[in-house]
């Protein structure tokens, strides 16, 4: 099968499965999210929740280029979830965050987007001189 968004004429699909369980699944760019989410990506290939033993997405998204950028994925799939359900504690439950926290990161994602997310430094900053 081929995927004309993402490959060159003639290469082949290298669609790579993730079992889904309890409703979610590991995605290798975004980390632990919701099925849901998935049909919104646009790296999905194949979605087959009746497969036996368990069921399966295939989808041809390469791996995150830093954890940084997994983190941030991360995050952001906590505010889409609560953008899914309309609650936004109920998300927060869910994914086991504070509220106050959840507020922190829809603030960060709004004034500098997806980097806004991705995980900081909790070093101390270093004074030159």
């Amino acid at each position: 099968m081929r995927d004309q968004r993402h490959s060159d004429p003639g290469d082949e699909v290298k669609a790579v499965r993730h079992q889904v369980r309890r409703g979610r699944v590991m995605c290798p760019r975004r980390g632990l999210i919701d099925v849901d989410v998935c049909f919104y990506c646009s790296y999905l290939h194949q979605v087959d929740l009746d497969h036996k033993p368990g069921p399966y997405i295939s989808c041809t998204s390469p791996p995150p280029a830093t954890e940084a950028e997994r983190v941030a994925y991360e995050r952001l799939g906590i505010l889409e979830l609560a953008e899914a359900l309309g609650n936004v504690s109920e998300a927060c439950r869910e994914r086991g965050i504070s509220r106050k926290w959840f507020y922190q990161l829809k603030h960060r994602f709004e004034q500098e987007g997806l980097q806004g997310l991705a995980g900081r430094s909790r070093g101390r900053k270093k004074l030159n001189g």
